[in-house]
């Protein structure tokens, strides 16, 4: 490996051959600076540094580029579209205004085209590039860059495709971006629908429950019917304030509106109930459930899970599991039902149906988080019996493994 000063020499060299490719001042600096102060980076050749910047990229969540490996050019494209990516990064968190600038879409900028990247950028993770990417478009409007003679304009973006920021914004609880984007909607006349204004009932819901009936007043004035998940966003947060009888009206104006209840509508009352300690009450949702027809959905009863790892006795819970197991739908049943299970099994110290449930648990996908498998595993540590203990181990590990490979594909 070479040493800080026998790499100086070549790592101007490099700063130099990076700078002729259009690379940041700020960029080689920073690249230079962990040349000369990481052993990690042990540069001897280009090679060192390539594989330097494959680690960036991947830090960086890109793509790998096609072409020739081990070509300089690949490697400088490479580090150009790192450092573009993050200076892009850079100006949308620091801005409140559209500075990004976008390659036009293959089919041209329409609503067609607008709606297809924000969706492509939500999917890569980028909530606020996808935002940043509706404010170009309508920027663009506004610029007059999108008008052809003999027509009348651009047409103003679909409601759906300003959704589904909103709602990944609601996700994030970044209300400060979400009433900027509702702003903007309205002066680039896009209309609010049920979604949006679900959106905004999440939102508040939230924060300020008065303004959160007020967007329900605001909703219903306008003559916009809620649809069945506005109506379970407003169970939820109803709910969440102790406020059953209310929430029970809202089924009941569901069932009025001709929405029969599904098992998700049970299960987010089972779910805020629980939360709140409130187990005996969650366990008479669950028996209203099964009487509205729904009690067997897989739903429900991962809501029965995490209602009967509190109750005594625990075989309820278990045949609750077992009825997921034999109806193939433990998948649906949702990661805290599955956590919740296994945390009941570690506190009862049921190590055979812990293995033999993890076992019944992989064959359909579902694994607990890594939290109860490091819970399981100082269980099976404080064994006293060690020959059992090592062998509980082995099959914890295959499971483990088993975990790792799913979440790598």
């Amino acid at each position: 490996m070479l040493g800080v000063a026998s790499r100086k020499p070549f790592l101007r060299k490099l700063k130099w051959k990076l700078s002729k490719f259009g690379i940041s001042k700020t960029f080689s600096y920073s690249l230079i600076a962990n040349g000369t102060s990481s052993r990690e980076m042990g540069l001897k050749s280009y090679i060192g540094l390539r594989k330097f910047a494959l680690k960036l990229s991947t830090a960086a969540n890109l793509r790998e580029i096609k072409g020739n490996s081990s070509s300089e050019a690949s490697l400088v494209e490479k580090l150009i579209q790192i450092d573009s990516v993050e200076a892009t990064r850079l100006r949308i968190s620091n801005s409140k205004t559209a500075t990004c600038t976008f390659g036009v879409p293959e089919h041209g900028w329409n609503p067609d085209t607008v709606d297809k990247g924000v969706s492509r950028n939500l999917q890569d993770g980028e909530l606020l590039l996808a935002m940043e990417f509706i404010r170009y478009y309508w920027d663009l409007c506004k610029r007059g860059k999108l008008s052809q003679p003999g027509k009348c304009g651009p047409l103003p973006l679909q409601t759906k495709t300003c959704n589904q920021v909103l709602k990944g914004l609601v996700d994030t609880e970044r209300g400060d971006l979400l009433l900027q984007l509702m702003r903007e909607m309205v002066e680039n006349g896009v209309d609010a629908d049920v979604d949006t204004y679900t959106c905004l009932i999440d939102y508040f819901g939230r924060q300020d429950i008065k303004k959160m009936v007020e967007i329900v007043n605001e909703m219903n004035g306008k003559g916009i019917a809620p649809n069945r998940r506005t109506y379970n966003t407003l169970i939820r947060h109803l709910s969440m304030l102790s406020n059953l009888n209310s929430a029970h009206a809202i089924i009941e104006k569901m069932e009025e509106a001709n929405l029969k209840p599904r098992g998700e509508t049970f299960r987010i009352l089972m779910e805020s109930l629980v939360s709140q300690g409130r187990f005996e009450e969650a366990e008479q949702e669950f028996q209203r459930a099964v009487q509205a027809g729904v009690g067997a959905t897989p739903e429900v009863l991962g809501g029965a899970i995490l209602i009967y790892a509190y109750l005594s006795p625990r075989a309820r819970m278990k045949k609750v599991f077992q009825a997921l197991d034999a109806s193939e739908t433990l998948s649906r049943a949702g990661q805290n039902a599955i956590d919740k299970y296994f945390f009941a099994l570690i506190q009862t110290q049921m190590v055979d149906d812990i293995l033999y449930d993890l076992q019944k648990a992989t064959t359909h996908g579902v694994f607990p988080s890594y939290t109860v498998f490091q819970c399981i595993s100082n269980l099976f540590q404080d064994m006293t019996d060690k020959k059992a203990s090592i062998a509980a181990f082995h099959k914890l590990h295959r499971i483990f493994q088993l975990k790792q490979t799913k979440t790598a594909k």
